[in-house]
């Protein structure tokens, strides 16, 4: 049975009302405790809506979960972490809840995803009252009404049909209109957060919601995670884990669809070396572009990998996730679903195989909280628009937000990863609440372009490309196509030399599959050779065009610990294009990765010009410390540790970073190899 979730009306209202009359039991003190009863209504429909809760009391700490929150067991690596609550001490609601509370102040917080006003509240309750209130959520932006249908592809959830209605009530209370509930696999145990059933019979639809199940299948260090999604059953080749193509064509023919996960960047993760493998032989339909999830930094939304393929000339789909239980904003475990999703246009009416559909399209954008609409000559994002040599297209871009809620800063219109129109906030015309731009492009070879935005903190958006081809060719950019190619020939070799010899650990086992991907690595090696023939090698004077991607990778591989390889890459931008200044954020990171990777010494002079660059910077100082410590310069060290400690986080943070100061004022070093390798994996 179906039930819907916008279910609190007259009786649902009486209940509560007929609850709260009830005497209320004995506080700590022996007074009596006071009930609070809350209802939480659509303003726009007036009906009763799932929504997040949070309920703090008087010293900040939560309040108790009440019997009303939508409870369903869960947990990282499927153990049983959670229940009732989330791990930021919220819970859901079906639109009510009742609740018996000491006296005193009391904080709630209501919340339904990116598209409703978050409020706050404060409630004061007396000793035996009986207080019932009602609020109204109101939307700022109603998305399904204009066709697009927001996405979580990565929810991690064990499910049976008793869940279904639950689960859905936590994705509706984040305003989520599909759930990816993903079963999750790896090379030595198989499988977590197992799914009941597959393709339309594991779909749970109410209304315009519903779940369906995908998986996390294969992933490992060496390759990275794949997410698939859509198709009838679960794919799984025990005895094959590392030939993640033989899943993908087992996937599409069972009509789903085949992804990369976390960006596909990090240390952790090396998503870049399977989508070398798999994207350049057409193995691919999207990667996960934005997450808070998956490396050294805050930041959702990193397309170097992203980029790389679109450049090379491959159509990949934007989509979003929130890997949920694991992966949340802040200090702490705050993972929580639909933290970063993906819009779909879908026409109605809104079913599974239309939403599959649309995404299989690239009718797509992600988001962590602003809108972002493009269009070129009307085409929506993954179209195809082919043009005449010399034709001019008309792009156009939109972006809307929340003055206090998503407050726009800048709209961006991309093309070949190059910035061809931009607009503030603060320009003429333009607010916070929306920005627009549009663009007569004169076209004399093929592109891709997108549009992209920025809002309040981590607040952004990305739309996938619109793909430009003139007179029926392709879309690649020549200016960094031979870049490109040499990444990826880079990146076959660091699989090589992960696959030359054996690893004791269980989560390195590409080693064992070395006949099978070194036959990969040939194939795909023969497609970067014809591409290489199709596309002509850059003129000089374009070196400056790659000096900037030059120095991306230097920084991914600096996060990755790959010291010497990152100096060469900041070396050889700067040579590529003697004008290009890094950034002091750029300097930092190549200084702090460089002291944890035990090359302290090699990066002092990139620490120097961080600290040059931001002398208030406390990371440029804190990198430096790290590096003079390691070198012996403990006079240097200390007061740039000091301004370390000073400089924010949390307060375990500022702690921690102060008992460094003091063991190395006592004449110790603090950064012994076991802290070390502690920085290296936080």
């Amino acid at each position: 049975m179906r039930v819907a979730f916008a279910s609190v009306g007259p009786l649902a209202l009486a209940s509560l009302t007929l609850l709260s009359g009830a005497p209320s039991p004995a506080g700590s003190d022996g007074s009596p405790k006071a009930r609070l009863s809350v209802s939480v209504v659509d303003a726009a429909t007036g009906r009763g809506t799932p929504v997040r809760v949070r309920l703090r009391g008087p010293s900040g700490a939560d309040a108790p979960v009440p019997d009303a929150a939508l409870a369903v067991q869960y947990g990282r690596d499927d153990q049983a972490e959670g229940y009732a609550s989330q791990p930021d001490g919220s819970f859901y609601v079906d639109g009510a809840f009742e609740v018996e509370l000491e006296p005193g102040a009391y904080r709630l917080t209501l919340a339904k995803g990116n598209e409703y006003l978050a409020q706050d509240h404060e409630i004061r309750l007396h000793a035996g009252e009986n207080l019932s209130r009602v609020f109204r959520l109101e939307r700022w932006i109603d998305m399904p009404k204009r066709g697009w249908y927001s996405a979580d592809d990565h929810i991690h959830i064990r499910r049976s049909p008793r869940e279904d209605t639950l689960i859905l009530g936590w994705i509706a209370g984040e305003d989520v209109h599909v759930g990816a509930l993903l079963q999750m696999g790896d090379f030595w145990t198989g499988t977590y957060f197992s799914q009941y059933a597959w393709g339309r019979d594991g779909v749970y639809q109410v209304e315009d919601r519903f779940l369906t199940s995908g998986q996390e299948e294969p992933r490992t260090h060496e390759l990275g995670h794949t997410i698939s999604l859509g198709a009838s059953d679960f794919v799984r080749f025990a005895g094959q884990y590392y030939f993640y193509d033989q899943v993908f064509d087992r996937v599409h023919e069972l009509g789903g669809l085949t992804g990369y996960a976390h960006q596909a960047t990090s240390y952790y993760f090396r998503g870049y070396r399977g989508m070398t493998l798999d994207v350049l032989r057409g193995k691919v339909d999207f990667l996960e572009a934005l997450q808070f999830c998956g490396g050294f930094t805050a930041e959702p939304m990193r397309t170097q990998s992203y980029y790389q393929f679109l450049d090379l000339g491959f159509r990949l789909t934007a989509t979003a996730g929130s890997d949920f239980p694991w992966c949340g904003t802040g200090a702490g475990w705050n993972a929580r679903i639909g933290n970063a999703r993906f819009y779909t246009k879908v026409d109605e009416p809104f079913t599974f195989e239309r939403w599959r559909e649309s995404v299989r399209a690239g009718h797509t954008f992600v988001s962590t909280g602003p809108i972002v609409d493009l269009t070129v000559n009307g085409a929506l994002p993954g179209d195809v628009v082919d043009v005449a040599k010399g034709s001019r297209l008309m792009v156009v871009a939109r972006a809307w937000g929340h003055p206090g809620q998503v407050p726009l800063r800048n709209l961006e219109i991309v093309a070949h990863g190059r910035v061809l129109r931009s607009v503030t906030a603060d320009d003429p015309g333009q607010t916070a609440a929306e920005l627009a731009v549009e663009l007569d492009l004169p076209v004399e070879g093929g592109l891709w372009i997108a549009a992209r935005c920025r809002a309040g903190d981590l607040q952004v958006a990305h739309t996938t490309p619109v793909y430009v081809t003139v007179d029926g060719g392709g879309f690649h950019n020549p200016e960094t196509a031979w870049h490109y190619l040499d990444l990826s020939q880079r990146y076959l070799q660091e699989l090589e030399q992960e696959i030359d010899r054996p690893k004791d650990r269980v989560d390195r086992q590409a080693w064992r599959y070395r006949e099978g991907l070194t036959a990969r690595i040939a194939e795909t090696r023969t497609i970067i050779a014809d591409l290489r023939a199709r596309v002509p090698q850059p003129r000089t004077e374009a070196g400056a065009l790659l000096a900037l991607p030059t120095l991306r990778d230097g920084w991914q591989l600096a996060t990755e610990g790959r010291i010497p390889e990152a100096l060469a890459a900041y070396t050889k931008a700067r040579e590529l294009d003697p004008a290009l200044v890094p950034s002091a954020a750029a300097w930092s990171t190549l200084c702090w990765q460089g002291g944890l990777w035990g090359h302290a010494a090699d990066v002092l002079s990139a620490c120097a010009r961080a600290v040059d660059m931001a002398p208030e910077d406390g990371e440029a100082r804190g990198g430096r410390g790290l590096a003079r410590a390691l070198t012996g310069d403990v006079a240097g060290a200390l007061p740039d540790l000091e301004a370390y400690a000073a400089s924010g986080g949390s307060l375990r943070t500022r702690a921690l970073r102060a008992e460094w100061v003091e063991v190395l004022r006592r004449g110790d070093n603090p950064f012994t190899p076991a802290l070390l390798e502690a920085l290296r994996e936080h």
